[in-house]
């Protein structure tokens, strides 16, 4: 099974792959970030995503044929680049947590971090999209197409082949967030293994 854990920068994701990381291994889940299984470019781009997101689906299938899990957190990974993925219709569905933030929550810790990596507008619309694309894979679906990759599957991204949950992680302190995401994982793998 594979477990998404995405949303846009300055949302927690990478705080919370590293806390929950640990506490969720018992389970028979494997918690990842991109920087675990693939090289990151000098300039990462749309197209270099996309087909990192082929190297997650492929080891949540590796994983899969083991009896265990993928956590992918710590990335801004749309769920729509896994369905779109060559390998993508492998993995039968798939859990999405859409992690979030309001904007001046995001631009508070995104500027508090240092240099923010590109202009913070850039940032704060592709949060916005986000809540767009994680309720419908085909929303404005030239953020994943016009500069992405040749092998991303597009006619794959409509409707919701997930199943989606959002966490507002506005007013919450990073241990409140990696509690609700353990909580998130527990409860996907439960109503799986009940559905079997």
């Amino acid at each position: 099974m594979l477990l998404l854990g995405t949303g846009a920068s300055g949302v927690g994701k990478s705080t919370v792959r590293r806390r929950v990381g640990p506490r969720v291994e018992a389970l028979g889940v494997e918690a990842v970030e991109f920087s675990d299984l693939v090289d990151f470019p000098a300039v990462p781009d749309t197209a270099w995503r996309q087909r990192s997101a082929e190297v997650v689906v492929r080891r949540a299938l590796d994983l899969a044929a083991l009896g265990r899990h993928l956590l992918m957190a710590g990335d801004p990974l749309p769920p729509g680049e896994i369905v779109a993925a060559p390998s993508g219709p492998a993995l039968g569905g798939f859990d999405v947590l859409l992690l979030d933030a309001d904007e001046e929550v995001q631009r508070t810790r995104l500027t508090g971090r240092g240099p923010v990596d590109g202009d913070l507008v850039h940032h704060v619309a592709f949060a916005t999209w986000f809540r767009g694309h994680v309720h419908d894979a085909g929303y404005r679906r030239d953020v994943l197409t016009d500069t992405g990759w040749d092998g991303l599957a597009a006619e794959r991204l409509t409707g919701r082949p997930w199943r989606p949950t959002v966490l507002d992680t506005s007013t919450l302190t990073a241990s409140a967030v990696a509690d609700a995401v353990e909580t998130w994982v527990r409860d996907c793998l439960g109503t799986r293994r009940g559905r079997g």
